[in-house]
């Protein structure tokens, strides 16, 4: 099993389900929690409102995008600067937060294309006349913006978290034995990486 994860993780042809499924069946041979949770959060996604949860690689700062109409103008696409914006408005927008299943962000047509998370329609509509003088042009929509480069990220770094994991466990395995059964708790909570 070791030899198969540490086989489909360098290789990064197999979904990344697979592989996440693969490690679930690891976990359930040498008993970690931390392992456990850690891999749930990656096959389930993460819970949105447990933002310490939260992974740095899952976590970003990122430009906000809108369109504005006037009377004699209409801009797509220029970015948005939150400083009009109440604090706590601010923190929500500065930041994504990547929750979704890991499976989800490979699902897409072009890894390196840009994805975008729409604002809510009731923050849009609260500072749709705030973010220029008088109002004019005013928000009618906006976005954050998600680098393609991110989410492949985000993939690499599950891939290679498995991979460190599976091989630090089969150099720790005694010679005589191929099943990661027979580590001791101690020297896989050692190897564990969250």
């Amino acid at each position: 099993l070791l030899d198969d994860i540490i086989s489909i993780a360098a290789d990064g042809k197999e979904p990344i389900g697979n592989l996440l499924r693969k490690c679930l069946i690891l976990e359930s041979q040498i008993k970690n929690e931390k392992f456990r949770v850690w891999l749930n959060q990656e096959l389930d996604g993460y819970d949105r409102d447990r933002e310490e949860d939260f992974p740095d690689y899952r976590v970003f700062n990122c430009v906000n995008k809108g369109e504005f109409y006037g009377m004699t103008v209409k801009m797509s696409d220029p970015p948005i600067s939150l400083h009009v914006m109440s604090e706590h408005d601010r923190k929500m927008l500065e930041k994504v937060r990547l929750h979704q299943p890991a499976a989800s962000y490979e699902g897409r047509p072009n890894q390196t294309d840009d994805a975008a998370l729409p604002w809510n329609p009731s923050i849009t509509a609260k500072y749709q006349t705030k973010i220029y003088k008088n109002g004019e042009p005013a928000l009618m929509r906006a976005r954050q913006e998600i680098p393609g480069s991110v989410l492949v990220g985000l993939l690499e770094q599950v891939r290679t978290r498995v991979l460190r994991f599976a091989l630090d466990l089969q150099d720790k395995l005694p010679e005589e034995t191929s099943s990661a059964k027979q580590l001791p708790a101690a020297v896989v909570e050692q190897s564990v990486i969250n």
